[in-house]
């Protein structure tokens, strides 16, 4: 499904792409591609991609 159509995100909601598209089982596939956001329970820690940007985040 590389040609998903433009979202508006409810407030309150979040639209998950996976990195490796065509092969990630993502909204794009849920029955309703909207995640609650306090679903969410882990946090990013580092950008390392694309190279330039390695971040570690506080």
């Amino acid at each position: 499904m590389s040609n998903f159509p433009p979202q508006t995100v409810p407030r309150g909601y979040v639209f998950v792409m996976g990195d490796n598209r065509p092969n990630s089982f993502d909204s794009r596939y849920w029955p309703s591609p909207w995640l609650p956001e306090n679903s969410i329970i882990g946090k990013a820690f580092m950008i390392y991609w694309p190279l330039n940007r390695i971040t570690w985040m506080g």
